[in-house]
């Protein structure tokens, strides 16, 4: 007489080899993921850092006089009668532009613009002149949560 059906004992080894499977799998997707997220935060590091170098970079070479002041930069941008002063400066983990009238000023803001983007933090700010070459060096430094990235010279 053929019996039909599995017993009990390969019903359980067919149980445990598939939640072997599922298990090993699902560490496989979270491992992606975690690997995702941290890419991301590389990009958006990467970016930021991009951006904030152009406006710096943008400023220091408009610039008619650089005063460098607490740590951060003062930039006189612009000819008489439309005389800006440019502000780049780090507060706590932030780096902050502003522009203020310093003669005629036609694009000055009311309040600060926080260069860098919400969840990235600005870990050191430095600028300083070597007084040979006359050369500005800036050096910065962001981070997220999960990635500290970059510095800029």
């Amino acid at each position: 007489m053929e019996k039909k059906g599995f017993t009990l004992i390969e019903l359980v080894v067919g149980l445990t080899i598939f939640a072997t499977v599922m298990t090993l799998s699902i560490g496989g997707i979270i491992s992606i993921g975690k690997l995702e997220r941290l890419s991301k935060s590389i990009i958006n590091v990467g970016q930021n850092k991009i951006m904030i170098s152009e406006y710096i970079t943008r400023y220091v070479r408009q610039a008619s006089s650089i005063d460098l002041d607490g740590g951060g930069l003062i930039a006189k941008v612009g000819q008489d009668g439309d005389l800006c002063m440019v502000k780049i400066y780090p507060s706590g983990q932030n780096l902050y532009l502003s522009i203020d009238d310093a003669g005629g000023c036609s694009y000055k803001t009311d309040t600060p613009s926080q260069l860098n983007a919400e969840g990235i933090n600005v870990t050191s700010f430095n600028i300083s002149r070597n007084n040979e070459t006359g050369l500005y060096m800036v050096d910065f430094k962001l981070s997220t949560a999960s990635v500290a990235v970059t510095s800029y010279h």
